[in-house]
């Protein structure tokens, strides 16, 4: 079967594509529509500006590398290829955290979101202690990946990912490893 692609998405992939000719803060709306034979109307159909397109497909490709592993590989192996998806958009990052208006950081609400039903889903609750174990991590883990942004992504993908996986309350990795 041939599965299309999301409208969303074709932006995104013609943005990508122009990111490889221009610099970033060169390519305008009417350059990423032009790009996929779109009129200019589409763009903020799905999208607020640049930074929202950019911003919206860095996290919907980190979560979908994670709900298309989890189950499947363990947690550090997932973070590791998140880390890895990081860093071949490393580009994009740079340039929200130099051009946009407020702080761009990855979002630690939507990464509790998801620990959070992975959690409830695997132990069919969620008490106080836990969702303060899953708070801790989510609110560290978001601030060690956004160091390593800021840093130039000083040390490897799979070292950050073991470092992330080292800091995890036991009973969390056993839902996260789904075990």
């Amino acid at each position: 079967m041939i599965k299309q692609t999301p409208t969303s998405e074709l932006l995104f992939l013609s943005f990508y594509e122009l990111c490889h000719t221009m610099p970033i803060e060169k390519i305008t709306i009417d350059d990423i529509v032009k790009n996929c034979g779109m009129k200019r109307g589409i763009f903020y159909y799905y999208y607020k500006d640049k930074n929202d397109l950019i911003n919206s497909n860095i996290y919907r490709i980190i979560y979908s590398i994670h709900k298309e592993n989890y189950g499947i590989l363990k947690w550090e192996d997932i973070i590791e290829l998140n880390c890895k998806s990081l860093l071949d958009y490393r580009d994009m990052h740079d340039y929200m955290m130099n051009h946009f208006d407020m702080n761009y950081k990855i979002d630690t609400d939507s990464f509790y979101k998801y620990i959070y039903e992975i959690v409830k889903t695997y132990y069919g609750t969620v008490d106080r202690q836990m969702e303060n174990i899953i708070t801790f991590y989510c609110g560290g883990s978001v601030g060690l990946i956004n160091q390593w942004i800021i840093s130039g992504y000083k040390q490897s993908p799979k070292q950050l990912a073991h470092n992330l996986v080292e800091a995890i309350h036991p009973k969390l990795l056993k839902a996260l490893n789904k075990e």
